[in-house]
């Protein structure tokens, strides 16, 4: 991040990690949550090759 401000480098640090904690694609990449696809026939549908 390339910041343009007054503010001390341990406030821009501090936001950086604060923002870093908040963003959901960030906590996405970090943190994947398991998949596991599946498929099934609704009830009452029968096949088309039956």
């Amino acid at each position: 991040m390339t910041f343009d401000s007054s503010a001390s480098d341990a406030d821009l640090q501090r936001l950086k990690e604060t923002v870093d904690r908040h963003r959901p694609v960030l906590d996405i990449l970090s943190n994947p949550v398991p998949v596991a696809p599946a498929a099934a026939r609704a009830a009452g549908v029968e096949s088309a090759a039956a």
